[in-house]
């Protein structure tokens, strides 16, 4: 119940405080850099991302384990694959900016899952890290 309350207050924030990004845009403000995703409503870690390129990532779970990522554009999504950790399963978000912080909403039918994604000013270090 509170989740569904703050995703309809996130949904109706003003234009002015919530704007949509292009996966590009998104992209051109994280490749190179490293981002923290946390739950936006109760502020979890859910991980850490490592964007080598604007295709390729270094994924950290919350609890310490890596896989590498591939990153594509399809339309107005980002979407990540695992192919380690997942096998084809693809996690496609749309990518916003609300109060001048990056989020990624979850674009599938009914998911409520929104990240806020900030950067941080570090690699992405984990046991068993893959070399890219």
């Amino acid at each position: 119940m509170r989740r569904a309350l703050l995703l309809a207050l996130l949904a109706a924030l003003p234009a002015a405080a919530q704007q949509s990004l292009t996966p590009d845009e998104f992209l051109d403000r994280v490749e190179g850099r490293t981002i923290r995703f946390t739950d936006t409503f109760s502020g979890a870690p859910v991980g850490t991302e490592e964007f080598l390129s604007r295709t390729r990532t270094v994924w950290a779970e919350a609890d310490g384990t890596c896989v590498v990522g591939f990153v594509t554009v399809e339309g107005p999504t980002i979407c990540f694959r695992y192919p380690d950790e997942y096998g084809d399963e693809r996690w496609c978000w749309w990518p916003f900016e609300a109060e001048g912080d990056l989020h990624v909403r979850l674009a599938r039918p009914g998911a409520a899952d929104v990240q806020r994604a900030t950067p941080v000013d570090a690699t992405v270090q984990c046991e068993g890290r893959p070399s890219v």
